[in-house]
């Protein structure tokens, strides 16, 4: 509260004094040492925070009020991201004056000299969303659905995700405790239970510590699902996650294409040598590979579809559904991935079955629009979709004989498992990679085949220590 109660005059001082400090120190070390370069991204932060902290200082109001006062900041905290309005109350109330800003900002300035800015900036505003998250269980839900194709960024996702999920879970459990939040559980929740219970138990049980970690992550991640459901109750937080999740896809989205046109070489390895000749780029977006975001874009896609659909929206709210679902449809023909193509075609179909129960008949309309939109899709797509079907693609035929190996491994550990995560398969997966059909593995294997084709079949038990060629040109 004493910082929501803190003036922005105070604030601009804190801000005015970090940026200043930090370009003192690191200038001065500059001068002090000819061998030593300034560090860029010092000079950007301490000019940031010096020119952002100057108009600050003409207000004396209390941030809290001051937030509450601007509709952007009032709708952007209070309205889309749950936060609880704190109003100034009559008489005194806590602040910190403009003396211990100061005082704050220059130890923070030092303290980023001596070990490593960046990582002091991101444990300051991890501590900020911590406090907020304490505060709001909503918000760290909302932010955390906001900044998944940032997470996608980070080295270690499903544990950033995690340590997200789990300040949520603390927040909800005080406000339960508290009295000022609803646990609520339903009978077919027993169904995730008991599917955590079985991964943890395989986790503790099989391969080791490393097992047991991946265990851990993935009954985490699972956990969030309860999570959701307890704090999604109404429809108005409905919508809220549902225009921050398609924000954060648009964002993304508009992302993903300039990056396929402006820099369609970046990830070559992605490319299928197959279709060499008509695809070549596929878009990632921030994510790990084309495949994770065509998965993320299929929500995106039918929650823009709903909403640019909806009658009851505003033509305001309809066409930024409908901004959202073009760019994000766009955005998943450039990934050229034949799964999530095939998911999405699913998906509305269901749909469309699902809207047309109280009218039958308006199943007519798209039956009869369906070959006439097939006629102006570009034969690159309908050729990458037949590929599904056809055995001789190098990529299906390799994947079907590591899918017979996975059967067979399946089969002989059908009670108690291999362990949990990809180290766990792959070393279980040399047993029985000499079940997998060579002619299907090594007819990737060829001079004329991508590197990528044969780098996919290593992690499984079949990694090519040295790579010699004779005059037919076949590895060996």
């Amino acid at each position: 509260k004493s910082f929501s109660y803190t003036s922005l005059r105070s604030y601009g001082a804190m801000f005015l004094s970090f940026g200043l400090m930090t370009l003192l120190l690191t200038f001065g070390q500059s001068y002090f040492a000819a061998e030593y370069t300034p560090s860029t991204f010092s000079i950007i932060i301490g000019t940031a925070f010096s020119i952002i902290a100057i108009p600050l200082f003409a207000f004396d109001t209390p941030i809290c009020e001051a937030f509450c006062k601007s509709k952007i900041t009032d709708f952007i905290f209070y309205e889309l991201f749950c936060l609880k309005r704190i109003k100034t109350r009559s008489g005194k109330y806590p602040k910190i004056n403009t003396a211990a800003s100061i005082f704050v900002a220059i130890v923070a300035a030092v303290i980023g000299y001596l070990t490593s800015l960046p990582i002091t900036l991101i444990v300051i505003f991890s501590a900020v969303f911590i406090v907020l998250s304490i505060s709001s269980p909503e918000f760290c839900f909302m932010t955390t659905v906001l900044s998944l194709p940032l997470i996608a960024l980070a080295e270690h996702t499903s544990l950033l995700l995690c340590a997200a999920t789990l300040v949520n879970v603390l927040s909800f459990s005080i406000k339960v405790l508290l009295g000022k939040r609803l646990c609520h559980f339903e009978i077919y929740d027993l169904i995730l239970i008991f599917f955590g219970a079985f991964v943890l138990i395989s986790g503790i049980f099989n391969k080791g510590i490393e097992s047991f970690g991946s265990s851990l992550i993935i009954a985490s991640l699972i956990g969030a699902y309860f999570l959701a459901s307890n704090i999604i109750v109404n429809r108005r937080l409905a919508d809220n996650a549902t225009n921050i999740f398609l924000f954060s896809s648009l964002c993304v989205g508009i992302y993903a294409i300039i990056s396929y046109f402006v820099s369609p070489a970046s990830h070559p390895e992605w490319v299928d040598g197959s279709f060499a000749s008509e695809i070549t780029a596929r878009a990632t977006a921030t994510f790990a590979n084309p495949n994770v975001y065509a998965v993320f874009l299929i929500p995106a896609i039918v929650f823009s579809y709903l909403g640019a659909s909806d009658q009851k929206h505003s033509s305001l709210s309809r066409f930024y559904c409908f901004l959202c679902l073009t760019v994000n449809l766009f955005s998943m023909a450039l990934t050229f991935t034949r799964g999530a193509w095939v998911a999405l075609g699913i998906s509305f179909i269901g749909l469309v079955v699902l809207r047309s129960k109280k009218s039958p008949k308006a199943l007519l309309v798209p039956l009869c629009l369906l070959p006439i939109g097939l006629s102006f899709i570009p034969s690159v797509f309908i050729n990458r979709i037949l590929s599904v079907i056809n055995l001789s693609d190098s990529s299906i035929a390799s994947r079907l004989s590591i899918w017979r190996s996975s059967l067979l491994m399946f089969k002989d550990n059908l009670f108690f498992g291999i362990g949990i995560g990809g180290g766990s398969f792959e070393e279980e997966f040399v047993k029985y990679a000499k079940s997998v059909n060579p002619n299907a593995i090594f007819s990737v294997a060829h001079s004329e085949a991508e590197p990528k084709d044969i780098e996919m079949l290593m992690p499984y038990g079949l990694k090519l220590a040295t790579h010699h060629t004779n005059a037919t040109g076949t590895i060996y």
